[in-house]
C-alpha cells in the first residue's frame, strides 16, 4: 500500500463505520437504513481507489476501477433514496426503482471500453480514463444529486419553523451534501 492510498483507505472506513452505528443504533428506522446504503456505496468507491492506487499491474487495476465504479454508480441512487425517506417524500418512492434501475445499468457498463476505455498512469497510481458513455453517466449523476439537493433544501424550509430539531438534521445533511458535492 502506498502513502496515497491511506486517505481514501482510512475515509472509506470511517465513512463505513458511521453508517454502521447509525444502523445498529435503530435497525428500523427507515432513513438510517438508507443512510447505511449511502455509506455503504461511498465506502465500495473510496475502498476501491486505495486498492488501485496500490497497484502495479494494469489489468488487475482496470479490474478494480470496474469494480469500484459499481459503488460510484450507487451513491447518487442511495442518496436519492436516503432524501426521500428522509423528506418523507412517499410519493417519490416510485421513482426510486427506476434510479435503482438505472444504476444496475450503469454498473453494467462499468465493465465495457466504452465507459471506462483504460486508465492513465500517475505517480500516485491509476486513475480511469472514461469511454464516451462516461458523459451519459455524469448527466444521470449531476441530476439525481440535484434532486437530492432540492428535496432537502425544499423540506428544510417546509420545516424550519414548525420542526426546528429535525429543520437542523436535514440542514447538517443538506450541507455534507454540498460539501461532498
Amino acid at each position: 500500500m502506498n502513502l496515497y492510498s491511506l486517505p481514501p483507505f482510512f475515509a472509506g472506513f470511517l465513512t463505513l463505520a458511521v453508517g454502521l452505528v447509525a444502523l445498529l443504533s435503530n435497525r428500523r428506522s427507515k432513513p438510517n437504513v438508507a443512510f447505511f446504503f449511502v455509506t455503504l456505496s461511498v465506502f465500495c468507491w473510496l475502498i476501491g481507489y486505495a486498492i488501485v492506487y496500490s497497484m502495479q499491474a494494469y489489468a488487475v487495476a482496470l479490474a478494480w476501477v470496474r469494480w469500484l465504479y459499481v459503488g460510484v454508480v450507487f451513491i447518487p441512487v442511495t442518496s436519492f433514496h436516503f432524501a426521500v425517506v428522509l423528506t418523507h417524500r412517499d410519493r417519490l418512492r416510485r421513482w426510486l426503482l427506476l434510479s435503482y434501475v438505472g444504476a444496475v445499468i450503469f454498473a453494467g457498463m462499468a465493465q465495457s471500453t466504452l465507459f471506462i476505455d483504460g486508465l492513465h498512469k500517475f505517480y500516485w497510481g491509476f486513475q480511469p480514463r472514461v469511454g464516451p458513455l462516461h458523459s451519459l453517466f455524469l448527466v444521470f449523476f449531476i441530476g439525481m444529486m440535484a434532486a437530492v439537493l432540492y428535496l432537502l433544501a425544499s423540506y428544510f424550509h417546509q420545516i424550519r419553523r414548525t420542526a426546528p430539531l429535525e429543520a437542523t438534521k436535514v440542514r447538517y445533511v443538506f450541507l455534507s451534501y454540498c460539501v461532498s458535492v
